[in-house]
């Protein structure tokens, strides 16, 4: 599938879906954080930034009207006023969020991890090297695995449901051949469904008066909502259920099940995500879906909810004591 760099209409409007990411990831944490520690306040909908719009490259070219990949061989930085600090951004030759290149054909001897998911796996501010899919390789090759290399090859990207992760695995993750599959699922991707919410958010959000950052910002952050609300009204849950079940069902089409696993946050899910758990746990048998991951702590965690330098520590050491307790055999 060709790709083709988009005009700057259409690289405004991913930036707004960019944009969308950053709101939700904070939205979605965001009642825990007040019932658990009053003091601190979450401020996801408006700490928000932009992904750089022509760094995007959007593919109309499928049954995906809103999929975008990141332009390959780009390297940038992002200072949000309120993060405070600096944040690297570094992008392969294949448009994935990593520090090095990979070869497409595996060398011999060599483990193969393909990482999966939104924001979270990418890595929202926090430098590359300091993403948990980093952390994670760097610890693997530090032991005796019987393996000359374990590479841990990031294709998360920002604002991806389940749909797109599952066309973003489909168009790059096959041909990488992986020996073993990480989805980390941090709840939002079972509630976005961005092919029926951004119809609704361009036309709320089309406002040519507004030139205030601080004020588009707090608008969109209204049209998501409302965009949310009309999804929820139009569909019946269980219809935005199935686009999860039967997007799965294509995953794992081309991801052999006994070598996928599942990761997501292991309390404060609602009984509807659970719902969608077992019910994917039941039709897959064969893959391994484990909430191992802590419910993320004030101290690493993000004003946005993301989790901070500290906050993909513990994500990286979950994964890695999981791993080595149940899939790999190493010294």
């Amino acid at each position: 599938m060709k790709e083709r760099k988009i005009p700057h209409k259409k690289k405004n409007i991913l930036a707004t879906i960019i944009l969308a990411e950053v709101i939700v990831g904070g939205l979605a944490i965001h009642s825990y954080y007040q019932q658990k520690i009053g003091q601190r306040k979450i401020l996801g909908a408006t700490k928000v930034s932009k992904i750089d719009k022509t760094k995007i490259i959007l593919d109309q070219t499928g049954e995906l009207k809103y999929y975008w990949t990141l332009e390959p061989n780009e390297q940038w930085e992002e200072q949000p006023e309120w993060l405070g600090y600096k944040v690297s951004h570094h992008v392969n030759n294949d448009g994935l969020r990593e520090t090095k290149n990979y070869s497409i054909d595996k060398p011999d001897n060599t483990f193969r991890i393909i990482t999966l998911g939104d924001s979270f796996t990418y890595g929202q501010h926090v430098n590359t090297d300091q993403n948990w899919t980093e952390v994670l390789e760097n610890k693997l090759n530090k032991i005796d695995c019987g393996y000359d290399k374990i590479e841990v090859i990031n294709l998360g990207v920002g604002g991806f449901d389940v749909q797109y992760i599952v066309k973003r695995y489909q168009e790059i993750g096959v041909k990488y051949d992986p020996d073993l599959i990480l989805w980390f699922e941090n709840d939002t991707g079972f509630s976005r469904f961005l092919e029926l919410m951004m119809p609704f958010v361009y036309e709320c959000d089309n406002n040519k008066s507004i030139d205030n950052e601080k004020q588009k910002k707090e608008i969109f952050h209204y049209c998501w909502s409302q965009a949310t609300k009309k999804v929820d009204n139009l569909y019946k849950k269980n219809d935005l259920n199935n686009i999860i079940y039967v997007n799965f069902d294509k995953f794992f089409q081309n991801a052999p099940e006994q070598k996928t696993i599942i990761f997501y946050y292991d309390d404060e899910w609602s009984s509807e995500k659970k719902e969608v758990i077992n019910h994917l746990n039941s039709a897959h048998p064969q893959a391994t879906f484990v909430g191992i991951i802590p419910t993320p702590i004030a101290e690493n965690t993000l004003a946005d909810g993301h989790p901070s330098k500290s906050g993909h520590m513990v994500i990286s050491n979950s994964v890695y004591t999981f791993l080595l307790e149940n899939k790999l055999d190493c010294q």
